[in-house]
């Protein structure tokens, strides 16, 4: 019901007697929100469909077999060299359901019906779930909050600290040990053995604190030293010389860019390194670099800024925003290193080709349509390839 000023109620208390509201047709959608990720996965061709398994499993190659100066005798040593190791994911299910009861539909119908009830909820449902999964791709599967999800960025991307046996990371470490468990393996530096170089002087290396003792991710070593390992960088360590993202930004995206692109190799034809930046975190980047850069505005009724929203590209690195990703938080993806696969579906025709739809379908003993959609699937990652960037408060046990 409308509402007026008081000393307007008496003047149009016969109009409001004798005169309807006009409802429009349809809504406004006042849900909507930036995903990214499964928009630029599907570009990337990194989603699969109709794969079916009851687990998805992969090999990686982490050794190198061992090359020796050359010795000149006849008795050679040959020793059999075990390159590889198995990774798996099983697969885990997303479902919605609605119901419209007998009276609701009846009352939904003819000249007074502003929302066809039986075919909104149908579309709500298959809509809500595609969002639902492109907000849980950065979670933790494994975690009370997400059980059973599926197993996104935050599964393979837990660091050391109090909780699991080691130490939190202190105010001078910009990159934190990782220590988790993925896909059956640990993420732990040496996990499958090696060693890494240690020329740098103590006081110049990232991690000084949690004990590595040693120059990783600078530096050298074996192959299997990190290949299961993430990169985990602080956003607010005193080593980067201020407190604030806003004023680290270009120092953290630029080391951990270059610490990404010396473990995966230039020059493959690779899309460019992405990173996913919290809502929070986006503007930041834009306030620094538009003062660094001195960018200026150069006429009147164009672009003054960055010209794609949401979206700019930084020493070859792309910084875009994303609803999905948690406060304070960003995530480096490499895009031909994470995958998502998807089951057939039995009945196709949501938004999305991996949705199943069920329904509308008239039940007898609920007195109502019943309406349900599902899919099921996972997410495939490679650690070694991804980068988080986070206050160190983030790692804390």
């Amino acid at each position: 019901m409308p509402t007026y000023s008081p000393f307007l109620q008496e003047a149009h208390i016969n109009t409001i007697r004798t005169s309807a509201p006009l409802y429009m047709h349809d809504y406004s959608d006042l849900t909507k929100r930036n995903h990214m990720l499964l928009m630029m996965m599907a570009q990337w061709g990194n989603i699969l469909y109709n794969t079916n398994a009851v687990a998805k499993s992969w090999k990686i190659k982490v050794r190198e077999p061992q090359v020796r100066t050359f010795a000149n005798t006849t008795n050679k040593t040959f020793i059999d060299h075990s390159a590889f190791e198995e990774c798996t994911v099983g697969a885990r299910g997303f479902e919605a359901t609605d119901i419209l009861k007998e009276q609701e539909w009846k009352e939904n119908q003819g000249e007074t019906q502003l929302i066809n009830l039986y075919e909104f909820k149908m579309q709500n449902l298959a809509e809500t779930i595609v969002k639902r999964i492109q907000e849980w791709i950065p979670r933790d599967g494994d975690s009370a909050a997400y059980q059973d999800g599926y197993q996104g960025f935050e599964s393979c991307l837990g660091a050391l600290n109090s909780g699991n046996g080691g130490s939190d990371p202190g105010n001078t470490d910009r990159i934190v040990l990782p220590s988790d468990t993925y896909a059956g393996h640990s993420t732990a530096l040496g996990n499958f053995g090696g060693t890494w170089s240690t020329d740098l002087d103590s006081g110049r290396r990232l991690n000084q604190s949690q004990g590595a003792d040693n120059d990783w991710p600078y530096g050298q070593g074996s192959s299997e030293y990190d290949a299961f390992s993430p990169n985990l960088w602080t956003t607010d360590a005193t080593d980067w010389g201020a407190a604030s993202w806003e004023d680290n930004c270009e120092k953290v995206v630029r080391e951990a860019a270059t610490a990404l692109r010396n473990k995966n190799g230039m020059g493959q034809g690779a899309p460019d390194l992405c990173f996913l930046l919290a809502p929070n975190l986006y503007p930041e980047a834009e306030n620094y670099y538009s003062s660094r850069f001195r960018i200026i505005q150069p006429y009147s009724g164009g672009d003054q800024g960055f010209p794609v929203p949401q979206s700019m590209h930084i020493d070859g690195v792309a910084l875009k925003s994303d609803y999905s990703v948690p406060a304070d938080i960003g995530y480096g993806i490499w895009p031909d290193h994470i995958e998502m696969f998807n089951y057939s579906v039995m009945n196709a025709g949501g938004p999305e080709p991996m949705i199943d739809v069920f329904g509308p379908t008239w039940s007898e003993e609920h007195g109502a349509y019943l309406m349900r959609v599902s899919t099921f699937g996972n997410l495939r990652m490679q650690p070694k390839f991804m980068c988080k960037l986070a206050p160190k408060a983030a790692y804390a046990g």
